[in-house]
């Protein structure tokens, strides 16, 4: 179970803030859970595997709690997530030896349907034993705590 603010996007949103003033610095991800997501682009598997090398050789991923990936919104997703998901675990993993950073992938935001809409800058507890992710009560308007099931 980690514990961090979120913040993150379709990744082909954030690649086109990277390097101005509107992209957070490297320190910004201390402790952070980030989301990230495709578009109904659909990127190839290399693109998302150079998004995240990128994350990792400017020092970002190993700074962050945990790391939420979205379905893609698509007919032979199955196909994709899989794609994904083998990205992930060969650059985070394999290539830049961070094993023990908690990813969850196949979620339920961004460009799928159904889709929820995550609170950026909201506190999250991410626990992979009961496989949900619990908001703080401010991001969740008089619902108390919301989970949602991962």
């Amino acid at each position: 179970m980690v514990e961090g603010v979120l913040w993150g996007g379709c990744l082909e949103v954030i690649e086109g803030i990277k390097n101005t003033e509107l992209f957070p610095t490297t320190e910004f991800f201390e402790n952070k859970i980030l989301f990230l997501e495709v578009s109904e682009w659909m990127p190839g598997v290399e693109w998302v595997e150079m998004f995240v090398r990128n994350l990792c050789v400017s020092g970002i991923a190993c700074k962050l709690k945990a790391l939420l990936f979205g379905r893609p919104h698509t007919f032979g997703s199955q196909v994709y997530n899989k794609q994904y998901e083998e990205a992930l675990v060969r650059v985070l993993g394999e290539e830049f030896g961070l094993e023990n950073l908690l990813v969850v992938s196949r979620m339920d935001f961004g460009h799928t349907k159904p889709s929820c809409v995550l609170p950026i800058g909201g506190r999250v507890i991410v626990d992979s034993e009961k496989n949900n992710l619990r908001f703080s009560a401010k991001k969740c308007h008089r619902l108390g705590e919301c989970i949602i099931n991962i």
